[in-house]
């Protein structure tokens, strides 16, 4: 958030979707994580869900 509102995240679109792209990629690990990590149920569903929306995510931005 810092680095966007100081102007420093990224000088072009290009640059800016590789940064999204490292984002999500980054959330998505988290998240599967999360999932094998946690016991309850609807906890897991959620955040496979998450899992889900980060890998569609990543994909619109292309590759990294």
């Amino acid at each position: 958030m810092r680095a966007a509102q100081a102007g420093t995240f990224a000088r072009t679109l290009q640059a800016a979707l590789a940064k999204a792209a490292e984002l999500e990629k980054s959330l998505s690990r988290a998240h599967a994580e999360l999932i094998a990590r946690e016991g309850n149920p609807a906890l897991r569903e959620f955040f496979r869900q998450l899992a889900e929306q980060d890998t569609a995510h990543q994909e619109l931005l292309g590759p990294a």
